[in-house]
């Protein structure tokens, strides 16, 4: 367009060519038409290639963190990982789809203008871009900055997520201390510093456009008055002179795109770094190489466990066999729950080993190992789903075996449900009590037929009829298996075979249940505050 100003000046109105007036607006119309369609591939590629590159990003990212220890899950919180998943994943998809694809149309658009521009006058190109250097220093600066106020923004935006998500979560507990205003004043604080950081950056971004003006306006001075000079004296025509000052004020424009994409890109760096710290983090636990038939034995020999400099288990010198139903007793932190994350390998001992049936367990594969094992933790997650997925969920459907399952786990209340087992459960099972979450949860574990079953205070929400149907049932479970029941209260773990008592990390008693119930001083010591 800015070429053919030209000889629409210099061939229709100076020369009054009628051959020309209309043959050069069929020429426009082509140029714009043609224009239209490649817009339009432009914009459909580049959705294609953006959103396809941000699906598999997304994917291998959870993919590569699904897969990591817990130390990854202790050191980021619910709602950093979340605000990275969707706001630093969104900064990054319009990288790709916007400022990617406007970069080259711009770069390619400035290098034809420059042929447009030098090839009229080379004299004029020189005066009206002699000043663009000038830019760099205080748009390189603009740069930096932006890309050091955006590194704030994400981490406060993931803060911010990360409050909401804790209110969501913990939303009886909020009610109940009728807190509602303490929660409200602690988002407002958040929400007020993300407020104030996007301003900033908003501000820092808007003064490109200014720079880039004044230089513009400064360059289109001088050809001014060289131009004027050119036409006056008959050495340029009213149409090459017009062509030049509209490829002029053409290039300014993508040039200053090209700028304000740089400094956007700077920010959209500070989201790919966030993104990339997520897949360069490491897994401590590497896997082994071997499968496992059925596990008929678990042995510590001299483990310990430390978190940061704190030894939570100390010297565990322990062998479990097959058919052994063994509860884990003893006051808060003192070492039930990372006894049992060993177990499962979500933890590996800082000294000595385990062996699940003489193989130590990091030769064995993580895969293979959790397999064999079912854990019913106190944290019971219920997914928004049918009641079949929840029990089956992993494995193929089953009749019978669901059947028995429910049976098993003293759960038939599910069949008193208008859907049955197709009954669709609330996020984390709020259309349920906290009993039967916790039957549905028993109900999974045994589903999934084990040959270890971990129950972490698994009948701490149900009443006393249904806790000894269950006791029952996770007697009649333990045969030919290994059951390992944390408990608080004593009462819960009557039909366990032996008793394993610990105490700030240490194995103070293991015994037989009725010679500990008898004998052991730390047992009677414990029974004064847990019935």
């Amino acid at each position: 367009m800015a070429y053919i100003i030209r000889p629409i000046l210099d061939n229709i109105f100076v020369s009054k060519n009628v051959d020309s007036l209309y043959l050069l607006p069929i020429l426009v119309i082509c140029i714009y038409f043609f224009k239209g369609i490649g817009r339009y591939i432009q914009a459909y590629n580049t959705a294609y290639i953006s959103e396809n590159i941000i699906a598999r990003l997304r994917l291998d990212t959870l993919r590569h963190i699904i897969y990591l220890d817990l130390k990854f899950f202790y050191t980021y919180s619910s709602g950093d990982i979340v605000s990275r998943f969707s706001n630093d994943l969104t900064n990054i998809r319009m990288f790709f789809a916007d400022y990617i694809a406007s970069s080259v149309k711009d770069i390619i658009t400035i290098i034809v203008l420059l042929v447009v521009i030098i090839s009229s006058n080379a004299e004029m190109a020189f005066y009206a871009l002699v000043v663009m250097p000038t830019c760099i220093y205080p748009l390189s600066f603009l740069a930096k900055k932006i890309k050091g106020i955006s590194h704030q923004n994400q981490h406060t935006i993931a803060k911010l997520i990360s409050k909401m998500t804790e209110i969501i979560n913990n939303y009886e507990t909020i009610k109940s201390h009728i807190a509602e205003e303490i929660e409200l004043k602690e988002f407002d604080k958040i929400s007020l510093k993300v407020k104030d950081i996007s301003i900033r950056e908003e501000k820092t971004n808007a003064l490109v456009s200014p720079i880039m003006e004044v230089i513009s306006a400064i360059g289109i001075a001088f050809v001014i008055v060289a131009g004027g000079n050119y036409v006056i004296a008959d050495e340029m025509s009213i149409g090459a002179f017009f062509s030049f000052v509209t490829a002029l004020l053409m290039i300014y424009e993508p040039i200053k795109r090209t700028t304000q994409n740089y400094n956007k890109m700077h920010s959209m760096s500070a989201s790919f770094e966030r993104i990339l710290e997520l897949s360069k983090a490491k897994s401590d636990i590497i896997d082994g190489t071997k499968n496992i038939d059925k596990i008929k034995s678990i042995k510590f020999e001299n483990v310990f466990l430390k978190y940061g400099k704190k030894n939570v288990l100390k010297n565990i010198n322990i062998k479990i066999n097959e058919g052994e139903s063994i509860a884990l007793i003893g006051g808060s932190g003192g070492g039930k729950t990372s006894f049992i994350n060993l177990i499962n390998r979500f933890l590996d001992s800082s000294d000595g080993s385990i062996y699940i049936n003489d193989k130590d367990i990091k030769t064995l594969k993580q895969k293979s190992l959790r397999s064999k094992i079912a854990l019913v933790s106190q944290r019971i997650f219920i997914f928004n789903d049918t009641i079949k997925h929840n029990i089956c969920y992993s494995y193929d459907y089953n009749e019978e075996k669901l059947k028995n399952a429910i049976s098993l786990a003293n759960a038939e209340f599910i069949y008193d449900l208008k859907e049955g087992i197709s009954t669709i459960l609330d996020e984390f099972g709020t259309n349920l009590s906290g009993g039967q979450r916790q039957r549905i949860a028993i109900a999974r574990a045994i589903y999934k037929d084990p040959d270890v079953y971990i129950f972490d205070e698994a009948t701490s929400a149900l009443d006393g009829k249904s806790e000894n149907i269950i006791k029952e049932s996770i007697k009649n479970i333990s045969k030919n298996k290994i059951v390992l029941i944390i408990a608080h209260r004593l009462s819960s773990i009557s039909y366990s075979d032996k008793i394993m008592i610990f105490n700030k990390g240490e194995i103070v008693d293991f015994g037989k249940s009725e010679d500990i119930r008898e004998n052991s001083i730390a047992f009677k010591e414990l029974s004064k505050y847990h019935q």
